[in-house]
Protein backbone atom coordinates (compact mmCIF):
# COMPACT_ATOMS: atom_id res chain seq x y z
CA UNK A 1 0.00 0.00 0.00
CA UNK A 2 1.47 3.33 -1.00
CA UNK A 3 1.94 6.25 1.40
CA UNK A 4 -0.59 8.41 -0.44
CA UNK A 5 -3.18 5.62 -0.29
CA UNK A 6 -2.62 5.37 3.48
CA UNK A 7 -2.89 9.17 3.77
CA UNK A 8 -6.17 9.15 1.83
CA UNK A 9 -7.55 6.38 4.06
CA UNK A 10 -6.66 8.43 7.12
CA UNK A 11 -8.35 11.54 5.67
CA UNK A 12 -11.52 9.61 4.84
CA UNK A 13 -11.68 8.09 8.34
CA UNK A 14 -11.06 11.39 10.12
CA UNK A 15 -14.06 12.66 12.02
CA UNK A 16 -15.90 9.33 12.05
CA UNK A 17 -16.43 7.76 15.43
CA UNK A 18 -17.30 4.26 14.27
CA UNK A 19 -16.43 1.66 11.66
CA UNK A 20 -19.78 1.80 9.87
CA UNK A 21 -19.56 5.56 9.23
CA UNK A 22 -15.96 5.18 8.06
CA UNK A 23 -17.00 2.40 5.66
CA UNK A 24 -19.81 4.57 4.28
CA UNK A 25 -17.40 7.49 3.80
CA UNK A 26 -14.91 5.29 1.95
CA UNK A 27 -17.68 3.75 -0.16
CA UNK A 28 -19.00 7.19 -1.13
CA UNK A 29 -15.51 8.47 -1.97
CA UNK A 30 -14.75 5.49 -4.22
CA UNK A 31 -18.17 5.72 -5.92
CA UNK A 32 -17.77 9.45 -6.59
CA UNK A 33 -14.09 9.42 -7.61
CA UNK A 34 -13.76 6.48 -9.99
CA UNK A 35 -15.62 6.62 -13.31
CA UNK A 36 -17.14 3.31 -14.43
CA UNK A 37 -15.43 2.07 -17.58
CA UNK A 38 -15.02 -1.54 -18.71
CA UNK A 39 -12.64 -0.66 -21.54
CA UNK A 40 -9.51 0.57 -19.82
CA UNK A 41 -5.84 -0.07 -20.33
CA UNK A 42 -4.06 -2.09 -17.65
CA UNK A 43 -2.09 -0.17 -15.04
CA UNK A 44 1.59 0.43 -15.78
CA UNK A 45 4.03 -2.30 -14.76
CA UNK A 46 5.49 -1.98 -11.27
CA UNK A 47 2.76 0.40 -10.08
CA UNK A 48 0.32 -0.42 -7.30
CA UNK A 49 -3.07 -0.95 -8.94
CA UNK A 50 -5.12 0.71 -6.17
CA UNK A 51 -2.80 3.74 -6.11
CA UNK A 52 -3.08 3.98 -9.89
CA UNK A 53 -6.89 3.87 -9.97
CA UNK A 54 -7.32 6.26 -7.03
CA UNK A 55 -4.84 8.95 -8.10
CA UNK A 56 -4.15 8.64 -11.82
CA UNK A 57 -6.64 6.84 -14.06
CA UNK A 58 -9.68 7.24 -11.79
CA UNK A 59 -11.63 4.82 -13.95
CA UNK A 60 -12.33 1.12 -13.94
CA UNK A 61 -14.92 -1.56 -13.27
CA UNK A 62 -16.05 -3.49 -10.19
CA UNK A 63 -12.67 -5.13 -9.53
CA UNK A 64 -11.06 -1.69 -9.26
CA UNK A 65 -13.81 -0.21 -7.09
CA UNK A 66 -13.87 -3.17 -4.69
CA UNK A 67 -10.08 -3.37 -4.45
CA UNK A 68 -9.80 0.35 -3.74
CA UNK A 69 -12.44 0.26 -0.99
CA UNK A 70 -11.00 -2.85 0.67
CA UNK A 71 -7.45 -1.49 0.67
CA UNK A 72 -8.54 1.90 2.05
CA UNK A 73 -10.44 0.20 4.88
CA UNK A 74 -7.62 -2.21 5.65
CA UNK A 75 -5.19 0.71 5.79
CA UNK A 76 -7.34 1.91 8.71
CA UNK A 77 -7.27 -1.50 10.37
CA UNK A 78 -10.87 -2.30 9.41
CA UNK A 79 -11.37 -5.96 8.44
CA UNK A 80 -12.71 -6.09 4.89
CA UNK A 81 -12.83 -8.54 2.03
CA UNK A 82 -13.61 -8.52 -1.67
CA UNK A 83 -16.47 -10.89 -2.54
CA UNK A 84 -17.41 -12.25 -5.95
CA UNK A 85 -20.72 -13.41 -7.24
CA UNK A 86 -23.51 -12.34 -9.56
CA UNK A 87 -25.99 -9.50 -9.46
CA UNK A 88 -29.60 -10.41 -10.30
CA UNK A 89 -30.38 -11.13 -13.91
CA UNK A 90 -33.70 -10.02 -15.41
CA UNK A 91 -36.37 -12.63 -16.03
CA UNK A 92 -35.95 -14.20 -19.47
CA UNK A 93 -39.37 -15.46 -20.69
CA UNK A 94 -37.83 -17.47 -23.54
CA UNK A 95 -35.74 -19.42 -21.00
CA UNK A 96 -38.52 -19.55 -18.41
CA UNK A 97 -36.35 -18.08 -15.67
CA UNK A 98 -33.44 -15.87 -14.76
CA UNK A 99 -30.49 -16.51 -17.06
CA UNK A 100 -27.14 -15.54 -15.56
CA UNK A 101 -24.33 -14.69 -17.93
CA UNK A 102 -20.75 -13.51 -17.56
CA UNK A 103 -21.98 -9.92 -17.70
CA UNK A 104 -23.76 -10.57 -14.37
CA UNK A 105 -20.46 -11.36 -12.61
CA UNK A 106 -19.66 -8.76 -9.97
CA UNK A 107 -17.36 -7.94 -7.04
CA UNK A 108 -18.28 -5.97 -3.93
CA UNK A 109 -16.88 -5.44 -0.43
CA UNK A 110 -17.87 -6.87 2.92
CA UNK A 111 -16.80 -5.30 6.21
CA UNK A 112 -16.65 -7.25 9.45
CA UNK A 113 -18.56 -5.91 12.46
CA UNK A 114 -18.23 -7.77 15.78
CA UNK A 115 -21.59 -9.19 16.94
CA UNK A 116 -23.05 -8.65 13.43
CA UNK A 117 -20.68 -10.44 11.03
CA UNK A 118 -19.82 -9.51 7.46
CA UNK A 119 -21.94 -6.64 6.08
CA UNK A 120 -21.92 -5.95 2.30
CA UNK A 121 -21.12 -2.56 0.73
CA UNK A 122 -21.49 -1.58 -2.93
CA UNK A 123 -18.60 0.65 -4.02
CA UNK A 124 -19.18 0.36 -7.79
CA UNK A 125 -20.74 3.53 -9.17
CA UNK A 126 -22.94 1.89 -11.83
CA UNK A 127 -24.67 -0.34 -9.25
CA UNK A 128 -27.35 0.76 -6.83
CA UNK A 129 -26.12 1.56 -3.30
CA UNK A 130 -27.35 -0.78 -0.62
CA UNK A 131 -30.06 0.42 1.73
CA UNK A 132 -29.40 -0.18 5.41
CA UNK A 133 -32.74 1.21 6.56
CA UNK A 134 -33.13 4.04 9.04
CA UNK A 135 -29.73 4.48 10.63
CA UNK A 136 -30.82 7.18 13.06
CA UNK A 137 -31.28 6.60 16.72
CA UNK A 138 -34.66 5.11 17.56
CA UNK A 139 -37.28 7.63 18.60
CA UNK A 140 -37.63 7.90 22.34
CA UNK A 141 -41.18 7.25 23.44
CA UNK A 142 -42.34 9.14 26.51
CA UNK A 143 -42.45 7.01 29.62
CA UNK A 144 -45.97 6.31 30.82
CA UNK A 145 -46.79 6.17 34.53
CA UNK A 146 -47.14 2.72 35.98
CA UNK A 147 -50.84 2.00 36.54
CA UNK A 148 -52.04 1.22 40.07
CA UNK A 149 -52.51 -2.48 40.61
CA UNK A 150 -56.05 -3.77 40.45
CA UNK A 151 -57.05 -5.66 43.60
CA UNK A 152 -57.89 -9.32 42.95
CA UNK A 153 -61.60 -10.20 42.86
CA UNK A 154 -63.14 -11.44 46.10
CA UNK A 155 -64.21 -15.05 45.82
CA UNK A 156 -67.83 -15.79 46.72
CA UNK A 157 -68.23 -18.21 49.67
CA UNK A 158 -68.98 -21.72 48.61
CA UNK A 159 -72.36 -22.99 49.77
CA UNK A 160 -73.19 -26.47 50.93
CA UNK A 161 -74.80 -28.75 48.41
CA UNK A 162 -78.52 -29.03 48.82
CA UNK A 163 -78.86 -25.77 50.68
Amino acid sequence: VTARTRDLANQLAAGHSNTFDTALAVEEYVRSTITYNENIAPPPDNQDVVDYVLFESQEGYCEYYASAMAVLLRAEGIPSRVVGGYFPAPYDPSEGGHLYREKNAHLWVEVFFPNYGWIPFEPTANRKQLDYGDLGAPAQEPALPTPAPTPPPVAAPLGRPGC
